[in-house]
This record gives C-alpha cells, structure tokens and sequence, in this order.
C-alpha cells in the first residue's frame, strides 16, 4: 500500500532530512516510527501527507506511493477522503471555532448528509470521550482536550490510512487507553495506521512493526515481538524510551539545601466564561523539591501554575513565601514559566539568541548559555531560527532558555511531551539540577517515567 523507493530529501536552509529510505507498509497494519528528536520522523510524516514538496521546501529524489499514486499529487478532496491526520501540534490544523464542527468539517465538505453526520457523532464522540466537549469553543480548552477533538476530527470518518505524530503527548493514563482501544478498532476494520512516538510500549497489543530512524536513515526494521524484547542498551543506543529507564536514571536530591516553603492556602481561580478552573486548592511545597502537577486533561493544571507564577491573580485564598503572603507581581519577578507549546514563547532569530534574549550580555551570561545549549544538546543548531526545528528540538531551547533565567520559581508545562529518551533523562537532570540550587520547581506532567525519576512529590488536580 506504501512504498518507499530510495528515497531522499534535504530541506531548504539546513535543516536535516532523510536519507536513501527503502521500505513498503503492506495494508492494515500499524508502523511506529521512533528515534530521536530531528532524525526524520516527522519528514516522513510530511511526505506521506504530501506535505513534501508542497509546503516544505527542498530536494526529494526518489519515489513514494500510497495507493500506487504520489502522495503531493493528492487533490484536497481526495487527501480528505483517504487520510486521517493528527500534527504534533493540533491547534495548527483546526479550521472551525466549535469543538462539534471541527469534528464534521472533513464530512461536511465530502458532501456527506446531515443525517449520517449527527447520528455518527453522537456515537463517536461517546467512543472518544468527548461529549462533553461538543458544544465548546476549541481554544478555549486545554492542550490534552485539544488533542481529543484533533484525533476525534481524523477519525471520523474511518479513513483508510491514518497518520498520528506523537498522539500520546499530551494525554492522561484514561484517554491514552481510550486512543488505543479506537485505533485497535480502526486497524481490525483495515485502517492503515502510521504513528510516530516516542512511548513505545503503550503500543505493544496495537503495532506490527516498528521503524528506528536514526540521522535520517533507517537503522533498525523489526517486528513488534523482537523489537520489544530488545536489550536495554540497544534502547539507550538510538535514545529510545524502555521500562528499566526509570530505574537506570534515578536523578540525585541534594539534601544539603536549607528549604524554603511556598504554601498554597485555600486558593480558586475559575474562569466566568466555561466556569472551569479549580478550587479549594491546598498544598506546601518546599524548595530544592521537584513537584509533579498531574491529573485528568482539564483538571486546571496550567491554571493552577499561571497563578503560582503570578500570571493569574488568585480570586480566593492566599500564596504564602516563609509564612509571608507574595503578591501576583512579586511571584512574577520570582517565576520562569515555561509553555506547553514552545512556539507560543519563542522570538529570536536564532537559537543561540533566544539564551540571552532580554537581557545584557555579559561573559557570565555567554558561558551560562553555553554550557545551556550543550547540556541540551543544541550546540549544532545554535545558528538556526528556532522556527525550522523539530518540535522535540523547540522544547530542548525553551527548557535551556529557563535554565539560563535567574528565577527562583521555575514551572514547567509538559517538558518531556515531544522528547525521546535520552533527552527526557537530560531534562530529569536538569530539574534536579535547577532543585538542588535552592529552587522551587514544579512540572505539570502525564508522564509516568519523568515522574518516577525525579519528581519529590506529587500533587493531583480532580
């Protein structure tokens, strides 16, 4: 069903491609594509869906077909008809502002009738577990329900091939569950589906096969029984996640620190408009501690840390620093937040730039930055904007901007969701790193392996 002859492609500017790929998808099976972050997996995502040349520019030599036809040669309508589609990023492919006609655009413009389109979405959104999301505003909700409603919308109308880059990212345990049990039924219907991911095992009853991708070519092609029963260093060879990483990578506290205590007393902040938000919310954090913010996607984890962070003035309660209240404006002074979504706080011309942005360089700041971009790995694409990177490669530059900060409260917005093994434990390191200097660091997170490797305590949002 998908063939790929020998095929290479090298971007425009720089950025990496992929080399001589030579492979066949049979159909109805479920590929995984994984390695680290920049090696080439979401190229070949973009090549499928025709992406490349299209919009991404640079030189494609070789061939690839699905259907025996050139995925860029697709008409819009027939791309719709055939190809599901979730980008890393969800919020980049929404066209309508409700939740429910996001869901129905596909079908609506492939002329399906009303008839078919209400009852089938009633009984879809009751699989997906989005019901209670049909009649809302898409921006107006989180990052994780976004993602629900991006994988609902693709799913829709049971398309032939589906193609998923990094679904799980920004999913709690329950809906990752829910993902998997629909793109099982999808597969035993004859889907062909395409993921690239970085948690491997959650996929080990779905997946036929998995791809290692490593500098641009394929370094490994196995079948999902062998591939999971690789030894752990071949794991740690290509970056990958594995079960024993938790073990392997214990980050270690300084219990030197003489702690400070932030204590949250009592605190709400709901919004008027979708009534959503928390309450009641009570719990002390003490510096040189990495606190993990977890629970249910639009439980009010990032709202609760706008408000930690001063971004958000607290309608109720109080935030007490050593028994002494913070005002909104003294914890912004005191706090670096980093986003959810990199782009949203990414400015600079380079990479290299966006270490010092806002501030006078001095020799301080430049050996700081630095030792930053390579104890993130970044070094090779310091020159770059930070526009043409990979997004696991935006997150490493916004983590590294954060540990250049001087701030005391340092909040993290799903820091691992786009990163592969190796620089997941790079990140462990780093928040314990930043902990161990006296800090307060709190990270809003699902994922079970950062949590296990660093995280002191761990406060649940229901």
């Amino acid at each position: 069903m998908i063939k790929f002859e020998q095929v290479t492609f090298q971007y425009e500017g720089g950025e990496s491609g992929v080399y001589d790929l030579q492979f066949t998808i049979p159909e109805g099976t479920c590929t995984i594509f994984c390695g680290r972050s920049g090696h080439g997996k979401s190229t070949i995502l973009r090549l499928l869906m025709g992406l490349i040349p299209n919009f991404y520019a640079g030189k494609l030599k070789g061939r690839i077909t699905v259907f025996g036809k050139e995925p860029s040669t697709f008409t819009a309508e027939e791309r719709a008809a055939l190809m599901g589609v979730v980008f890393q990023d969800p919020r980049s492919q929404f066209f309508m502002s409700k939740v429910q006609d996001e869901i129905l655009f596909a079908a609506e413009n492939l002329g399906c009738s009303k008839e078919s389109m209400v009852s089938g979405l009633a009984l879809h959104a009751e699989e997906l577990h989005v019901n209670d999301l049909l009649e809302k505003d898409v921006q107006s909700l989180s990052s994780g329900e976004k993602q629900r409603v991006a994988i609902a919308a693709a799913t829709f109308l049971k398309p032939t091939l589906l193609i998923l880059d990094e679904p799980t990212a920004n999913l709690d345990v329950q809906t990752i569950q829910v993902l998997l049990d629909t793109l099982m039924m999808l597969k035993q219907s004859g889907t062909t589906i395409i993921i690239s991911d970085h948690r491997l095992f959650s996929y080990r009853d779905l997946a036929d096969r998995f791809i290692v991708l490593n500098e641009g070519q394929v370094a490994m092609d196995n079948p999902c029984e062998q591939f999971l029963t690789l030894p752990d260093q071949t794991f740690i060879q290509y970056g990958l996640r594995f079960p024993n990483i938790r073990k392997n990578n214990l980050a270690e506290k300084d219990k030197q620190v003489a702690p400070n205590s932030l204590l949250v007393k009592d605190v709400q902040y709901m919004y008027k408009k979708n009534k959503k938000g928390f309450q009641h919310f009570q719990a002390q954090a003490q510096s040189g501690q990495v606190v993990a913010i977890t629970g249910a996607n639009g439980t009010g984890k990032t709202t609760l840390c706008k408000v930690l962070a001063g971004l958000y003035r607290q309608q109720k309660g109080q935030i007490l620093f050593n028994n002494k209240e913070l005002s909104p404006s003294q914890r912004t002074k005191r706090s670096y937040f980093v986003m959810q979504d990199p782009d949203y706080q990414l400015y600079a011309e380079s990479v290299g730039d966006e270490m010092v942005l806002g501030r006078p360089i001095t020799e301080t700041l430049r050996q700081k930055s630095l030792a930053a971009l390579t104890n993130f790995s970044l070094t090779h694409v310091k020159d770059r904007h930070p526009a043409s990177l990979s997004g696991g490669e935006k997150q490493r530059v916004t983590l590294a901007a954060a540990s250049v900060a001087d701030a005391q409260i340092i909040l993290l917005d799903e820091p691992t969701s786009g990163l592969d093994g190796a620089n997941m434990i790079n990140v462990a390191r780093w928040v314990r790193h930043m902990a161990n200097q006296n800090k307060f660091v709190f990270v809003i997170t699902h994922d079970q392996d950062f949590i296990d490797i660093v995280c002191d305590d761990v406060w649940v949002l229901e």
